[in-house]
């Protein structure tokens, strides 16, 4: 079963939160990236925005890709106590806004 969203690394120091592209395959393969993101010391967070991938969102929940992404940045500053957050986007993740 596909998971929505996936944390590697430990947390702490730089957090890469990973914005996937416009293919319905979910957080765009992302693994391969991460495991080196992780190497290198870094701790990623790849997730599908509302509707994509393996993601279903609450009726409540704001379509907004902005509105995700910040709730994202926020879940990686908070939950997992990053010092700094990095934006890297593909294809739809460059459509945000941000």
């Amino acid at each position: 079963m596909h998971q929505p969203a996936v944390v590697f690394g430990e947390g702490g120091g730089t957090v890469l939160v990973l914005l996937h592209q416009t293919d319905r395959d979910g957080l765009c393969g992302w693994t391969p990236f991460s495991r080196a993101a992780v190497a290198e010391g870094f701790t990623t967070l790849a997730f599908d925005m509302c509707g994509w991938g393996g993601s279903d969102c609450p009726d409540d929940w704001s379509l907004r890709s902005s509105d995700q992404v910040e709730h994202a940045v926020e879940h990686a500053r908070t939950a997992l106590e990053a010092e700094r957050v990095v934006l890297v986007m593909t294809s739809s993740g460059t459509s945000t806004g941000h």
